[in-house]
């Protein structure tokens, strides 16, 4: 089975998705893949090999938001960057949520409890755990295998540029390789090309 790789970079002022080895969905002629949501959010629909819907929306900044088939991941939500997010009425309660680091335009507590739900699973970095007081610390190389048919990787995420590696230090930050069916998106993180 081939795999299908999305690759999801983050940057100060918007999320952008490169797609590798991979097309978005062919949808029915009438609809495109590239969809605008009820909410007005940018959404980005791909078919896995075994058929499932997963629809990646760009929030904003490295706020993002993966559904397939009903089931929901956000990623570093962060209500009052940028254009306010109400992540109450614009989003479904997560069944999982992802913070890449500690920084305020990545970790936002009252995003993530307007999305929790019983259930709710919060995976996150040593430090965002450590200034939340709640969640599933995981480290670089770590997995944890989310549904059936969902993994997730912890992948390193800091800067390599003299003078910035404080900002975002080797060991500290989390990228994220979700696989969903076969489909796999890299979820940058802030990082630089490592």
């Amino acid at each position: 089975m081939r795999m299908k790789t999305i690759t999801l970079l983050t940057a100060a002022a918007a999320a952008a998705a490169l797609v590798l080895g991979c097309k978005p969905a062919k949808a029915p002629a009438a609809e495109p893949a590239s969809l605008i949501s009820e909410t007005g959010y940018e959404v980005e629909r791909f078919i896995t090999d075994g058929g499932k819907t997963v629809d990646i929306t760009l929030i904003k900044h490295g706020s993002l938001a993966i559904d397939c088939e009903g089931f929901s991941i956000q990623i570093d939500p962060v209500a009052k960057l940028g254009r306010e997010t109400d992540y109450a009425k614009d989003f479904p309660k997560a069944d999982v949520i992802l913070v890449t680091h500690e920084h305020g335009d990545h970790l936002d507590e009252g995003a993530i409890a307007a999305l929790c739900k019983e259930g709710t699973r919060l995976l996150l970095n040593q430090r965002s755990q450590e200034q939340l007081g709640s969640g599933q610390a995981i480290g670089n190389g770590e997995t944890v295998q989310l549904t059936r048919d969902i993994l997730l990787e912890a992948v390193p995420a800091y800067n390599t540029t003299e003078g910035r590696e404080r900002f975002h230090p080797k060991g500290n930050g989390n990228g994220y390789v979700l696989t969903i069916d076969g489909l796999r998106i890299y979820i940058a993180g802030d990082t630089e090309g490592i």
